[in-house]
C-alpha cells in the first residue's frame, strides 16, 4: 500500500521503498522489519547533505510494519509463545527497541534537542475483541483507537494529554502551526495546541473492506469523547465512558442521541456514504460460468444480499471467520481441505469476491489451473482490481490462452500503470511464443518501473534471452 506507484513519493527526495520479505502465504504481507527499518534510517542520516551537527531542516517519515499480522517477533521478545496477544505485543516491544536506537542516534549527532517527533499508527489490532482476529472488518475502538504521540523540543509543559476526539486529519495542521507556515484553505482537522475543542467534537471512521473485498455492507462511524454511533444494516450507539469495550449497544433505544450523530455523520454524506460507487455490487454471473463452477462444486448466485441491502458485516463475520481459516489451513499443509473450507463458505455467500480469489489462490497451488482461472473470472466480476487481472492474465499465460491473456494484461495496466508485474507476465508471454525481442522490451520496462523486486527477476529473464539470441545466431 505504501508503494510509490501509489504516488505516496510525491514531494520526498528519497524514498526507499525495498522490501526484503518474509514468506508467510497469502494473509501475509511484503515487509521488512523494525530492525531493517531503522539500519535504513540510520545509514540515510549518516549520508544526508551537511552531516552530524548540520542546521539544515530535514523531514523523514519512517514506516515500521511490527506490530502486525503475521505477529513473529525475534524470540527475545516473546519466548515460544503461540498466543497472538502475547506475540503482539512482542512486537510492539521490538519496534519500541528500535525506535530506541534511532532516538539514541539523534541526541548523539546533537539533532535531538531540536527534533519534533510524531508516532502514531494507521490501526490497531482487534485481537478477537467483537470476534474479530485483526482489523478491517469494523469500526469498533479496538482498531480505530491509535497513539498519536508528539515530542515536542521546545514545549512548555512536560506532559500535555488532549482529552477530546482527536484524528489524524489534525496532524497536518498541528504542524504547520507548530512550524509557523499557513495552513492551505479548506484543510481539514485542527491545529491541536489551538484552545480546546469541544467535547462534542466528532471525528469520522469507515470499514470499506467489508464493502469491497467481500460485498457485505460498508460501516461508517462517527465518535465523540464520550459516544460512538455506526452507520450500520444494524446500526449501534455506544456510551464510551461507560462502556468503553462497546459491549451493550443503546440501540434500538436512545434514538434521538443517534439520530443527532447520525446528522453529523451525514454532514460528510459527499465522502462518507454518498458516491454512487458505494452500491453494493450486483454480481449476476455470466451463465456460462456459472454452469462450470456449478460442475467444480461451487455454488451459483449473486451477492449475499439482506431484505434491505447488502448484508451486515456482525452477521456475516461466522463466514469472514472461515474464509481466513481456509488459507490457515491451506498455508499448513492441507489445500484440499482449504478448498472444501471455501466450498462451504461460498454457498452461504456467493457474491464473496475475496473467497473467490482465495480459492482460485489454493487451486493454483493444487495445480487445478483451469477451476482457478474460473474462481478468478468471478471474482472479477464482483470486483475489479490489477492485481487480480494480473492473476488472471497469468493464469490464461498457463492455459495457452494468448490472446485473452494479452487482454487482462492490458487491462491491468490501464488500470494500474505501474503495476510493474503485467510488463513480466507480458514478456513472459510473448517469450513463450518466440517473439524475444518485444519480450525483452517489456522486461526492461519493469525494470524501469521497479528496480528492486520485478528488477531483480526481470534482470534473469533478460539475460536468459539474450544468451539465447546470441546462441542462435552463431
Amino acid at each position: 500500500m505504501l508503494a510509490s506507484r501509489f504516488r505516496l513519493a510525491q514531494g520526498f527526495a528519497s524514498y526507499d521503498e525495498e522490501l526484503r520479505g518474509r514468506a508467510g502465504g497469502a494473509l501475509a504481507s511484503n515487509e521488512r522489519d523494525a530492525r531493517a527499518v531503522t539500519d535504513a534510517a540510520l545509514g540515510w542520516l549518516a549520508a544526508r547533505p551537511g552531516g552530524s551537527g548540520s542546521s539544515r531542516p530535514f523531514f523523514y517519515w519512517l514506516h515500521y510494519f511490527d506490530p502486525h499480522a503475521p505477529y513473529r517477533p525475534p524470540v527475545e521478545y516473546a519466548a515460544a509463545s503461540t498466543n497472538d496477544e502475547t506475540r503482539y505485543l512482542g512486537e510492539v516491544r521490538y519496534m519500541d527497541a528500535q525506535l530506541g536506537r534511532l532516538v539514541a542516534e539523534l541526541e548523539r549527532r546533537g539533532d535531538l534537542a531540536r527534533t519534533v517527533f510524531v508516532l502514531t499508527a494507521d490501526h490497531g489490532e482487534s485481537l478477537h475483541e467483537h470476534g474479530e482476529p485483526t482489523h478491517g472488518v469494523f469500526v469498533y475502538d479496538a482498531t480505530i483507537r491509535v497513539p498519536l504521540i508528539l515530542s515536542l523540543p521546545f514545549a512548555k509543559e512536560a506532559t500535555i494529554v488532549e482529552h477530546t476526539a482527536v484524528s489524524h486529519v489534525d496532524v497536518v495542521p498541528t504542524l504547520l502551526a507548530l512550524l509557523g507556515l499557513p495552513a492551505a484553505e479548506g484543510l481539514d482537522g485542527r491545529d491541536l495546541f489551538a484552545a480546546p475543542a469541544s467535547a462534542d467534537r466528532g471525528v469520522y471512521a469507515e470499514a470499506m473492506l467489508p464493502r469491497y473485498h467481500h460485498g457485505w455492507a460498508p460501516l461508517f462511524g462517527w465518535r465523540t469523547r464520550d459516544r460512538k454511533f455506526v452507520r450500520a444494516p444494524e446500526p449501534e450507539l455506544y456510551a464510551l465512558d461507560r462502556d468503553p469495550g462497546e459491549s451493550r449497544n443503546l440501540l434500538p433505544g436512545a434514538g434521538d442521541e443517534a439520530r443527532r450523530l447520525d446528522e453529523a455523520l451525514e454532514a460528510l454524506a459527499p465522502r462518507a456514504g454518498g458516491d454512487e460507487a458505494l452500491a453494493p455490487a450486483e454480481g449476476e454471473v455470466d451463465a456460462e460460468l456459472a454452469a462450470r463452477l456449478a460442475a467444480l462444486g461451487y455454488a451459483r448466485g449473486a451477492g449475499s444480499r439482506g431484505a434491505g441491502g447488502p448484508e451486515d458485516p456482525k452477521r456475516m463475520l461466522p463466514l469472514y471467520l472461515k474464509t481466513q481459516e481456509a488459507m490457515v489451513v491451506s498455508e499448513r499443509g492441507d489445500p484440499k481441505r482449504g478448498r472444501e473450507i471455501l466450498r462451504r463458505v461460498l454457498r452461504g455467500d456467493p457474491g464473496n469476491a475475496k473467497a473467490w480469489e482465495f480459492a482460485a489462490m489454493i487451486n493454483l497451488k493444487l495445480d487445478e489451473t483451469a477451476e482457478a482461472e474460473a474462481c478468478i473470472a468471478r471474482s472479477l466480476e464482483l470486483l475489479e482490481t490489477a492485481p487480480l487481472r494480473l492473476m488472471h492474465g497469468q493464469v490464461l499465460l498457463k492455459l495457452d490462452r494468448h490472446e485473452d491473456a494479452e487482454v487482462e494484461l492490458a487491462r491491468a495496466l490501464e488500470l494500474e500503470p505501474g503495476l510493474a508485474e503485467v510488463h513480466i507476465a507480458r514478456g513472459d508471454g510473448l517469450a513463450i511464443r518466440g517473439r524475444f525481442e518485444e519480450a525483452l522490451t517489456h522486461y526492461r520496462r519493469a525494470a524501469e518501473v521497479d528496480p528492486d523486486v520485478a528488477g531483480k527477476r526481470a534482470a534473469v529473464k533478460i539475460a536468459r534471452i539474450e544468451a539465447l539470441i546470441e546462441r542462435r545466431g552463431r
